[in-house]
């Protein structure tokens, strides 16, 4: 089954103007996500857009969390949890054990 040039324009016009995903694109449209959608996005040679990349709430004390854990390097990341949730940022930041465990990996 080929697409229509008409159809083809709209789903590449949903895509790359208005952002939508190509599940949205695929049910608006009638047409399948994987063999409709997803075939005309890969043969117009346009990269695909990703998700939305939002800054954690914990980059601006990554700096400071790292510079303890250079001082500290044996603090776990629990205790070091522990001690930056404690403070002034508690009421700021959630986060949870494992981003913890993921930056003193990083480091």
């Amino acid at each position: 089954m080929t697409i229509e040039t008409e159809l083809e324009a709209q789903i590449l016009r949903y895509y790359h103007v208005e952002k939508w995903r190509c599940g949205t694109i695929a049910r608006q449209l009638h047409v399948h996500r994987g063999t409709g959608v997803q075939r005309v996005l890969a043969q117009a040679g346009l990269p695909r857009i990703g998700p939305v990349l939002r800054p954690s709430q914990i980059d601006a004390y990554l700096p400071f969390i790292h510079e303890t854990l250079k001082k500290f390097p044996s603090l776990t990341a629990s205790a070091c949890m522990r001690w930056f949730m404690s403070g002034a940022t508690a009421a700021v930041i959630t986060t949870s054990d494992t981003w913890f465990r993921f930056i003193v990996r990083a480091r």
